[in-house]
């Protein structure tokens, strides 16, 4: 191996070495259902939940920081973000781009 390749190789190597590591709860993930308004959870201002059906049980607490999600309310939803550590009693997750999907049948009592 020659100099210039161990000094690449050298300098590759340190700026990996120096790079913050990326918890786990920030992979991004792609989520979909339901979007309403709950305030069960102080962290997020809605729920996303299987069914549009009332009493239905929530499966994440949603926040964004860049998407207004008002607007996404009350409909089906895909959501492109992250997990996020919470005091919630389900898990937490942050949407960084919302998509409206058609809507779905649902089995409502």
């Amino acid at each position: 191996m020659t100099t210039k390749h161990l000094g690449i190789i050298l300098t590759f190597s340190a700026a990996l070495a120096i790079q913050p590591a990326v918890p786990q709860s920030r992979s991004f993930n792609e989520i979909s259902g339901f979007l309403r308004v709950d305030a069960s959870c102080p962290q997020a201002g809605y729920a996303l939940t299987a069914c549009s059906c009332p009493g239905e049980p929530i499966y994440r607490h949603v926040f964004s920081t860049k998407v207004d999600l008002s607007r996404y309310a009350d409909h089906f939803v895909s959501l492109r973000g992250s997990s996020q550590p919470g005091n919630c009693a389900v898990e937490l997750f942050e949407a960084k781009k919302a998509t409206l999907e058609p809507n779905r049948p649902c089995p409502c009592p």
